[in-house]
């Protein structure tokens, strides 16, 4: 397993806040690269801390009541926070996509093909956990709810692990105007060995995203 993958189960098990996750990742990380550095092999090292869960399981029974309570907290806060932003989300999808939506060819704001290549740069960089390459092609106000965090997490909800791109699917794109605001809205699916996606990019008239959803 590769370390990057490896850090990331054992995150996804631990039951305490955000700061305690980042605080064990980094330490983790840290024993991994000073083993790698005196030239231990990396399945080696993985094998001698433990598979994901049960060094997770060993953090979290050192954890004290108030840390795990801390962390339910959080995760209680993320799920009512996600479902807000999916309602949101779909009311506007349906004032936006239903009433006011043109092909993009009856208009000459965009063209369709480079929509759909932005699109895919932006998957690709999704793809390598390029987080700061993909931060080039976000608006300003994007970039400051699409973390990297937030990107990660949606990925991992989809599946823990895409497996290898493979081949890209069908790709359809439209126009739509709000409030005298054109952006292009285009949805493209793309498969891996391992499952299905299908990702709706928002782009502006300056051809940066404005908004990522993943199903």
């Amino acid at each position: 397993m590769e370390q990057k993958k490896y850090l990331r189960a054992i995150k996804r098990k631990l039951r305490c806040n955000a700061a305690k996750k980042k605080e064990i990742i980094r330490q983790l990380h840290a024993d991994i690269d000073a083993a790698l550095e005196k030239g231990e092999p990396l399945a080696h090292i993985l094998d001698e801390i433990g598979a994901p869960d049960a060094v997770a399981a060993e953090f979290n029974a050192d954890m004290t009541e108030k840390e795990k309570k801390r962390g339910r907290y959080e995760r209680y806060a993320k799920c009512i926070g996600a479902v807000v932003i999916v309602l949101c989300l779909a009311a506007a999808a349906l004032w936006w996509l239903l009433p006011k939506a043109d092909k993009v060819e009856e208009n000459n704001r965009f063209a369709e093909q480079a929509v759909i290549e932005k699109a895919k740069q932006v998957i690709a960089c999704l793809d390598a956990d390029d987080y700061d390459s993909l931060r080039t092609f976000l608006r300003e106000d994007a970039a400051e709810v699409l973390t990297q965090e937030v990107l990660a997490e949606a990925k991992e909800y989809i599946a823990e692990d895409f497996g290898a791109f493979t081949a890209w699917g069908n790709a359809y794109v439209s126009e739509v105007t709000q409030y005298g605001q054109h952006v292009a809205v285009v949805e493209i699916g793309a498969s891996y060995e391992k499952t299905s996606v299908t990702y709706t990019l928002i782009f502006d008239e300056e051809m940066q995203m404005t908004g990522l959803y993943m199903r």
